[in-house]
């Protein structure tokens, strides 16, 4: 049945100019391998948009992940990254249904909305070499946690955690830039360091009894 062996036989094909993917409709995995940069997508442009994705697994040489590449895949809730990632583009998960992302320390930058509305997301470990974590990141998922900022952070972008309920927040020395409503933070006390320049309008929503501010402080928003 040639219907049959078409529905069951791996769909192959290129992602980058040296990745290619291999999606498994028995298993419903989706394997990226190769090495270097996957290139940007449109919404429903992914080689791999109509298919049943579960899981991503993504081999070590892969070093960006595209804009929109897994954007609004439903059913996608595990997802492994490699060592060599640098970059997580624009939109890149958001919508999915993943449940739990390790980001890798050789990343830097974590672009604009790359997770938002990721609804079941609730664990998020964030590796040491982030530079930058752009707007709207991680809007909207449901995390609850003590979160400590990667000390190489020196950008936290616009509405970047929020909706995060965070029992506490731990910001670095490095920090110089906090967006608008960056944090939904519910803690006794935040100490802003002395590295941050701008804090932006509704930066730190929530309760405090207790804010110190550095002595690098330029701008204040409302």
């Amino acid at each position: 049945d040639k219907d049959l062996i078409k529905r069951i036989s791996p769909q192959t094909g290129s992602c980058g100019s040296s990745l290619n993917y291999a999606y498994y409709p028995k298993t419903h995995i989706l394997e990226i391998t190769g090495k270097g940069e996957m290139r940007d997508f449109t919404s429903k442009s992914q080689p791999w948009h109509d298919c049943y994705i579960e899981e991503v697994r993504i081999e070590e040489g892969c070093t960006s992940i595209g804009n929109l590449a897994f954007y609004m895949s439903q059913y996608l809730t595990t997802v492994e990254l490699p060592y060599t990632l640098k970059s997580i583009g624009v939109r890149s998960f958001a919508g999915s249904s993943i449940t739990k992302v390790t980001i890798p320390n050789n990343v830097l930058y974590i672009k604009d909305g790359a997770f938002e509305n990721c609804q079941y997301l609730k664990s998020v470990i964030l590796g040491d070499g982030i530079e930058e974590i752009g707007d709207g990141a991680f809007y909207q998922c449901p995390v609850t946690k003590y979160l400590t900022l990667p000390e190489n952070v020196t950008k936290v972008g616009d509405n970047a955690f929020f909706g995060w309920k965070l029992s506490g927040l731990a910001l670095n020395e490095k920090l110089k830039t906090i967006g608008n409503a960056a944090f939904y933070v519910t803690a006794k006390t935040i100490s802003i360091p002395n590295s941050v320049e701008s804090i932006g309008s509704l930066a730190f929503t929530g309760t405090f009894s207790n804010v110190t501010i550095g002595t690098g402080l330029t701008t204040l928003s409302k």
